[in-house]
């Protein structure tokens, strides 16, 4: 073990591997929390061409490219559940 990061029990001594997936998760899940932020102070935050213009600021994608736990995180981050 390197000392790097977390140590997941299932991965022995692939702990880089874990750590970059688990980096990569929380950017994601960060930008997501911005999406929803951003749609949330906009005036016509229903209007999805400018959900979707902010989607491709934010994420480099449309609603349309998010998985359903992504969506389903975005949506509570919108109406304040989060």
């Amino acid at each position: 073990m390197s000392g790097f990061g977390v140590t997941p029990p299932w991965y022995g001594d692939d702990e880089i591997a874990f750590n970059a997936y688990a980096i990569a998760s929380e950017k994601r899940r960060d930008a997501l929390r911005r999406l929803g932020v951003a749609i949330r102070l906009q005036p016509n935050k229903r209007d999805g061409n400018v959900q979707n213009a902010l989607c491709g600021e934010i994420l480099g994608c449309t609603l349309d490219d998010l998985s359903a736990a992504e969506f389903e995180f975005l949506t509570k981050v919108v109406n304040y559940e989060l």
